[in-house]
């Protein structure tokens, strides 16, 4: 049953100053709608807010609700924001799976739905619902920005039970920073005015190159998790590989189990590793190719030089791309499925490039 939250007032004329827009910052209504489905059923005694992005564009509040009501995927969030509102999940005093153990059962959650094709204004309006939800939160429970507020990087860094880094990426799309959302946050709990527009500045990520366009046609599809980019020593640096992408994938590396990946961006195809997560990408080859009668040696390079494993007889595997007339595969070690990838010899029957 939907239960809708009286709403207090309505938002306030902006007043524009130079290229800002100062409002004051009032309670935004809340629309309750309660999931049935990833649900935990336990008690929580919040101590604060985590604030993250749901990566998918375009996808709003709404979407969010019905996937999450609809399909069991052991993650759930209390609150999605967008640019129409705000819509709840999980009742306040119950636990929701959103940033690993330690988060779920000390905090809520407020996912900030991304607009689509980088819609600027719709941005402004999550940015802003944000800010009065997360201070109308603080309000009830007398909190503030600085001891109760944190970002789902935070929360992954210092307990290392999620690798995520949201929703710093996503802030600084938009030219605002996770200090900026903090400090608006605080201001609307004093019940000061906040700048919602700021001028758009290009991001610029660490160790991810951009490229004019895919090596080799994609092999690989990202679904069930997003990644967040990774140089090749596994440090996370900005970006993320969303939910739906299709990827062309170029290695995995055995020793760090780390996959080199190139993937779209609207700044065009970016390439950088991510965490070998094999139930988040799935192959369109995939056991496609079929070793014959005797062990097949498996190269670093396609001019077969460096013999880096093999694969037993029979043993099948999945295709990525060719170069030089020689397939590059991914196969399975003692680290588990689709945990190494290099060259082969032996075509088999595979034509599909």
């Amino acid at each position: 049953m939907k239960k809708q939250f009286k709403i207090l007032s309505l938002l306030v004329a902006l007043v524009a100053t130079f290229s800002f827009s100062s409002i004051m910052v009032q309670a935004v209504p809340v629309n309750q709608q309660l999931i049935n489905n990833n649900r935990s059923y336990r008690s929580l005694n919040p101590i604060g807010i985590i604030i993250h992005d749901t990566c998918n564009a375009g996808a709003t509040a709404q979407n969010n609700r019905d996937y999450f009501n609809r399909v069991y995927v052991g993650a759930s969030a209390h609150y999605f924001v967008d640019w129409n509102g705000v819509i709840q999940t999980i009742p306040s005093n119950e636990q929701a799976w959103h940033a690993g153990g330690y988060a779920n059962r000390n905090y809520l959650s407020i996912e900030m739905c991304n607009p689509k094709n980088g819609d600027q204004e719709a941005f402004e309006e999550v940015y802003k619902n944000t800010v009065e939800l997360a201070a109308q939160i603080c309000k009830e429970h007398g909190w503030n920005a600085n001891a109760n507020i944190y970002s789902h990087k935070y929360i992954s860094d210092a307990y290392h039970q999620t690798d995520h880094q949201d929703p710093y990426a996503f802030l600084s799309q938009y030219g605002k920073s996770w200090s900026q959302l903090c400090n608006d946050i605080q201001r609307a709990i004093n019940g000061q005015s906040i700048n919602i527009t700021s001028p758009k500045e290009e991001s610029k990520p660490v160790d991810v190159k951009p490229s004019n366009g895919f090596t080799y046609a994609n092999n690989a599809q990202i679904v069930n998790d997003l990644f967040y980019t990774r140089n090749e020593n596994g440090d996370v640096v900005p970006g993320r590989v969303n939910i739906g992408d299709k990827v062309t994938i170029l290695d995995v590396s055995y020793s760090k189990q780390l996959v080199k990946v190139q993937y779209p961006t609207p700044n065009g195809v970016k390439t950088a590793w991510i965490r070998n997560a094999t139930n988040c990408i799935s192959y369109f080859y995939k056991n496609q190719y079929k070793n014959g009668s005797t062990i097949e040696n498996v190269y670093q390079n396609a001019n077969l030089s460096s013999r880096i494993g093999n694969l037993s007889r029979y043993e099948a595997a999945t295709v990525l791309y060719r170069e030089n007339g020689k397939l590059h595969v991914l196969y399975s070690t003692d680290k588990g499925r689709l945990t190494k990838s290099g060259f082969v010899n032996w075509n088999d029957h595979f034509n599909k490039f």
